[in-house]
């Protein structure tokens, strides 16, 4: 029988937005001997962090073979976007990466013609 592989999900994000996937229980963090390295799959990101660290992290987390999502806040995205753009032009599918609203950014919807769409498949004629 295959042996199972846990697959973590990486986070890059600021500090409120960690927090709340950490108190959701993804943190981990892995020793490595013989240098006791420890290592994190999660990055915190404030106004000062340079983006070549944050770019670093990334890397770092798409790199591990024990990760197999890694979710950015928007705004720290945005911070990297040419990064993120390098990726998404390679066509490289896995780790998946996912840019979510951070606890900091203002949400707003709006309905898109995919949304539109998806909503005109999903809905089921009504009966007569």
């Amino acid at each position: 029988m295959a042996e199972e592989v846990l697959q973590l999900v990486g986070l890059i994000g600021d500090e409120d937005s960690v927090v709340g996937f950490l108190l959701g229980g993804i943190g981990h963090q892995t020793i490595t001997p013989p240098l006791q390295t420890v290592t994190s799959n999660v990055f915190v990101v404030d106004k000062e962090t340079p983006a070549d660290e944050i770019e670093d992290a990334f890397r770092t987390l798409v790199r591990r073979t024990d990760v197999g999502i890694v979710l950015i806040t928007r705004l720290v995205a945005d911070r990297i976007r040419h990064t993120l753009d390098i990726r998404e032009r390679s066509n490289q599918v896995y780790p998946i990466v996912l840019e979510i609203p951070s606890a900091l950014d203002a949400f707003h919807y709006t309905i898109t013609d995919e949304d539109k769409q998806c909503r005109n498949i999903a809905t089921l004629p009504k009966k007569k």
